[in-house]
């Protein structure tokens, strides 16, 4: 008779931490769960990475599992990266911000954010391969502002970049600091790309899908197609704000919305006054790349 333990008779969040060990063990990862570190204190996983990066996870099975644990910051002292486990029901918005996500099913392996990641990468694949059947027809690629920086001189076109970027960001921070503290306008993105092993593939795999891709087809869709056609009927400025509400409300995340919409401001406004879509999805790629950056340094 088999001494595995029967998967009826464990606990959901036993059978969260068995998923993730099957996950991290196919990633080179050693684990132990329900390890003691110190008098006190017991983490669900604690698992030794393939380059000796020590990470602790805690699995939760619930909002009241969540909320009852008051001993989870001790755990950061013992390990590089802390994760929380949680399955695909979980509300995901309570978790702070600075901690890893994983999406782990109960009772098998969870490769849920690769799988995001991929998916991404497949979705992004395919809209530029119809944004290339679009662009092939003669004469669109100028019509849109790809064959050039645009009808004003390119310092000045810079210089306009600057102002408008920097105004948007402006509101971000007062934004994401007095309206939504403490949320943070990308969090659940940031915990799902947290939860990723860092492997050249996955890392390259990442930046393509954010930083390359997504800022041309966003930016041929959203500026290049909707605003140029919004904007035969109505006031450019009316054909910015719709554009740019769209843009916002596509990322599916409701607080994030007023942020993102100034961001897309700021491109149609640009895409408004040069004329070059070139130059939006240059800089689109540059804030998306530093954003990438910069969440990944922090988490």
């Amino acid at each position: 008779m088999s001494d595995a333990p029967d998967t009826e008779a464990l606990r959901p969040g036993q059978l969260l931490a068995r998923g993730v060990c099957r996950h991290l063990l196919s990633h080179d990862f050693v684990t132990v769960e329900e390890l003691v570190p110190t008098a006190g204190l017991r983490v669900d996983v604690m698992a030794l990475g393939p380059k000796g990066e020590v990470w602790v996870i805690e699995c939760k099975s619930s909002r009241a599992d969540f909320q009852s644990d008051n001993k989870w910051q001790g755990y950061l002292e013992w390990c590089d990266r802390f994760f929380w486990a949680v399955d695909a029901d979980f509300p995901t918005e309570l978790l702070p911000d600075g901690t890893g996500l994983i999406m782990a099913a109960t009772g098998t392996s969870s490769a849920m954010p690769v799988v995001i990641i991929f998916g991404l990468i497949a979705a992004a694949i395919v809209q530029l391969f119809l944004m290339w059947l679009y662009l092939r027809k003669p004469g669109r690629m100028a019509i849109l502002g790809l064959n050039s920086f645009g009808k004003v001189p390119l310092r000045q076109a810079m210089v306009l970049a600057v102002v408008v970027i920097m105004a948007a960001m402006a509101f971000n921070y007062v934004y994401a600091t007095y309206v939504i503290p403490g949320v943070g306008m990308q969090a659940e993105m940031a915990k799902i790309l947290a939860s990723i092993p860092r492997t050249p593939l996955n890392i390259a795999a990442i930046f393509f899908a954010i930083a390359i891709a997504a800022p041309i087809v966003e930016e041929l869709l959203f500026r290049g197609m909707l605003q140029n056609a919004v904007a035969k009927y109505v006031p450019f400025w009316a054909a910015i704000l719709l554009s740019s509400f769209l843009f916002a409300v596509v990322h599916l995340q409701l607080y994030a919305i007023p942020g993102l919409m100034s961001l897309s401001i700021a491109f149609g406004y640009l895409y408004h006054r040069t004329g070059s879509l070139r130059t939006n999805i240059i800089l689109h790629m540059a804030n998306n790349a530093f954003a990438l950056v910069v969440s990944q340094i922090l988490t």
